[in-house]
């Protein structure tokens, strides 16, 4: 689904519930003023005249009854529905996707380097240009098995033509299955067209996930992690950022052994992309 189709449906459900809302509020409010009507004349008969249990005003605590339920639901959702819509945004947050957005072609294949690397595949780099069709070559640490990748860090859906690069590039590079991981989407033509090759695609929605749960990860353990620092910089890097890299290789750079080492140090954390 693509992400105006999302919003369209976001925008329809939301409507929807205003609608019922409204239904509802229109009819508790009926519901009160019939109550009230009927009460009002009651007061005015006698005891004798009123039956022993007049219909209308019966029709009335049943109308309050049940819209007020109902209003009682809507809240309910309503609540509900607003707590999910702050985890989507805590998510996004976590995942890094916004920084993503805003990386190279370069910097997107680098970003994915460390991942893999994090999860313990072997990484071997293709030689960019002429790489025929695959930007990284990933190995399994377990099975060995070989994967090609095409990353596209786009601000536009990915065509058909990846498919025909990563496809061409499972056989030349030798592998077993092929990727195409984006941070955007995919036209129909091209989930089509993975589905019967059977190559793998990373989406927005999948690559977010996937991010978000690398990234919880690391803060629950980055007691574990290793930051680097130069004499001259407030600033420390670990290895997810481009500058952890290049400056871990310097010698005379600093090392903290953790994340709180670091910060009584006087240090703070980049906002380099994670």
């Amino acid at each position: 689904m693509s992400k105006n189709q999302r919003r369209w449906k976001k925008k329809k459900k939301q409507n929807l519930v205003n609608k019922i809302i409204a239904l509802n509020s229109f009819f508790i409010a009926l519901s009160l003023f019939v109550f009230m009507g009927f009460k009002m004349s009651n007061n005015q008969l006698s005891t004798s005249d009123l039956p022993a249990d007049p219909l209308p005003i019966s029709y009335g605590f049943v109308l309050l009854s049940w819209f007020g339920l109902q209003g009682i639901v809507i809240l309910i959702y309503s609540y509900f529905n607003r707590q999910k819509r702050l985890k989507e945004k805590h998510k996004l947050r976590v995942s890094g996707i916004q920084k993503i957005d805003h990386m190279t072609g370069q910097q997107f294949e680098d970003y994915l380097t460390v991942y893999f690397e994090d999860l313990g595949y072997r990484v071997e780099d293709t030689g960019g240009r002429g790489d025929r069709g695959a930007d990284k070559i990933l190995i399994e640490p377990v099975s060995n098995k070989r994967i090609c990748v095409q990353a596209k860090c786009w601000n536009k859906n990915v065509t058909f033509d990846a498919v025909q690069q990563v496809f061409t590039a499972k056989t030349l590079w030798n592998c077993e299955e092929a990727w195409i991981i984006t941070n955007r989407n995919f036209t129909k033509q091209v989930r089509e067209s993975a589905q019967q090759l059977q190559i793998q695609l990373w989406d927005r929605e999948k690559l977010t996930s996937k991010m978000y749960a690398y990234n919880e990860r690391k803060a629950q353990s980055g007691s574990h992690s290793v930051y680097f620092a130069l004499n001259s910089s407030s600033v420390f890097h670990d290895l997810s950022c481009e500058h952890g890299r290049n400056i871990a290789k310097v010698q005379n750079v600093i090392t903290y052994s953790n994340y709180e080492e670091a910060i009584s140090n006087g240090k703070k954390k980049c906002s380099c992309y994670k």
